[in-house]
């Protein structure tokens, strides 16, 4: 796993997603960092405190604040897809706690990390930032948090509406180093014919790809939702 990262969606009643990716920025940052999406998605010109971090210029966001994904919907479709045959492989074989862990956390890290690497994040007081706003995108909750504990990290993620806990033991097989052999093709893959390559939007397309592909997943009862997963990260 890399640094640790917040991520933030936007509760499904709200007809938008925020998809952030955030390292190294402090708890009030994030927070004002947050506020100042929900001023974008609800249609306010961006703030002052966004231009002087350099995520606004002229009185316009430089972050993609989208009404209409149309033009992406071939590219969303075939990214979902081919996340979902990579995943539905990788967990075929496992527990479902451990379908949990891997399919709803270590494999969005091994995302981020693959498109960290190819991507350039804006710097943001002290640290990096990729968001997005897509308005009329209505998906259920996945949030993830790392905490230190004993064991090195305590992991705790939860999709939809949590009813239950699963504990879970990362499978030895899918170490990070395997879940980056799977992860990194399908970023270079998706990333190579993606209509628009410009970075903040390119992450919030992937990430939207995957979300999707957690949701099919959950669908068919290959991944457990309206759960919350904890687990422990011993690596760093």
């Amino acid at each position: 796993m890399g640094g640790l990262r917040a991520y933030k969606w936007a509760p499904s009643e709200f007809p938008m997603a925020i998809i952030l990716c955030v390292e190294g920025l402090a708890e009030e940052v994030l927070l004002r960092l947050e506020e100042e999406l929900a001023r974008l998605e609800a249609g306010l010109p961006p703030g002052e405190w966004l231009e002087e971090v350099g995520l606004a210029e002229g009185g316009s966001p430089l972050i993609p604040v989208l009404d209409d994904l149309s033009e992406f919907e071939p590219w969303l479709a075939e990214a979902e897809e081919v996340l979902s045959s990579v995943l539905a492989a990788a967990l075929d074989p496992l527990p479902e706690a451990e379908r949990g862990a891997v399919g709803l956390g270590e494999f969005d890290c091994a995302l981020d990390d693959a498109l960290l690497e190819r991507l350039r994040p804006a710097r943001v007081s002290g640290g990096r930032v990729l968001a997005s706003v897509f308005r009329g995108v209505d998906l259920p909750p996945l949030r993830a948090s790392f905490r230190p504990s004993p064991r090195g990290v305590l992991a705790v993620v939860e999709a939809g509406s949590p009813g239950r806990t699963l504990r879970a033991e990362l499978p030895p097989e899918l170490s990070a180093e395997s879940l980056a052999e799977l992860a990194e093709p399908v970023v270079e893959y998706a990333l190579s014919w993606l209509p628009a390559r410009e970075d903040h939007l390119a992450y919030g397309l992937m990430k939207l790809a995957y979300r999707r592909a957690l949701l099919s997943l959950a669908g068919e009862g290959v991944l457990p939702w309206d759960v919350r997963v904890e687990y422990a990260v011993t690596r760093t």
